[in-house]
């Protein structure tokens, strides 16, 4: 409902939802985030639901904890939905569906740079739900990609608000 009849005023109820699971994956990652970002919608589909339901998410959790956000991804390519693709249909389909954002990188470099002895990156990425794990997979490539032209490395953390 959410997602495909542009109910956004449910947003801030599920993002809310995200929170406690938002508190143990920042244990996990030593109390620590230098970005939080989301995954990308194609331009046709922000058109079709007027917003990009991840992003908002990741909004809220970033307003409510005080941790940076940023556009670190872009889409490589409009894909039809996932949801009506079999497993093998979204793997194949997530390939390269992801880049980095070089601007986003070099924002997040130059507002936080790395403290003395961090040699990585924590990247929280915010996505609605989690099925296969290839767009989190296909994701996680591209900011690995992008933490490179930042001559470093990238621990990624996925926060989603469902698994189907």
């Amino acid at each position: 409902m959410y997602k495909y009849r542009g109910l956004e005023r449910l947003g801030p109820a599920l993002a809310e939802m995200l929170c406690p699971v938002y508190e143990r994956l920042t244990e996990a990652a030593g109390g620590r985030w230098d970005a939080m970002t989301y995954v990308p919608i194609s331009d046709i589909r922000a058109e079709e639901r007027g917003f990009n339901q991840s992003a908002a998410m990741a909004e809220y959790v970033s307003k409510r904890y005080g941790i940076p956000l940023h556009s670190l991804l872009k889409r490589t390519r409009h894909t039809e939905k996932m949801s009506f693709k079999t497993r093998t249909q979204r793997l194949r389909d997530a390939q390269g569906l992801f880049a980095p954002r070089e601007a986003g990188f070099q924002e997040l470099r130059a507002n936080h740079p790395l403290q003395a002895g961090e040699n990585a990156m924590n990247i929280l990425l915010v996505d609605d739900i989690f099925t296969t794990g290839s767009t989190a997979d296909a994701c996680s490539k591209a900011l690995q990609a992008g933490a490179r032209i930042l001559d470093t490395e990238a621990c990624i953390y996925v926060l989603t608000w469902a698994r189907s």
